[in-house]
């Protein structure tokens, strides 16, 4: 079963984190499509929410320090309980720091030695 499938025929939780540009967007689309967003910033959630959820939306666009620790840690909790991730690299080619932190990110989240796609 596909997640586009597993999102309509169920209630689908679909944890969001990353991109307060198109936050509300995202949020949207997944609404659309029958899931229920929640964007969850605290890791002091994950343990409860993630089992619970259907998806992980991992989205760079606004990337700091912090929120990309943020985007490692749900993506190994989804990655834990084998939930699915959606990553979007957003400005990957922009920078040297983004392209380093989306190959962290992807490696980290995926158990993933090898991220040569974001080349």
């Amino acid at each position: 079963m596909s997640i586009l499938e597993d999102i309509q025929t169920k209630p689908a939780m679909v944890i969001m984190n990353g991109n307060h540009v198109t936050e509300q967007l995202v949020a949207d689309v997944i609404s659309y499509l029958g899931g229920s967003p929640l964007i969850a910033e605290d890791y002091q959630d994950d343990a409860n929410l993630v089992p619970l959820s259907a998806a992980i939306d991992l989205n760079m666009g606004t990337i700091t320090k912090s929120s990309h620790q943020r985007l490692i840690q749900l993506g190994q909790t989804a990655n834990q309980h084998g939930k699915p991730i959606v990553f979007d690299p957003v400005g990957v080619g922009a920078s040297p720091l983004r392209k380093a932190q989306a190959r962290e990110t992807f490696r980290e989240s995926f158990n993933a030695s090898d991220s040569r796609q974001l080349e």
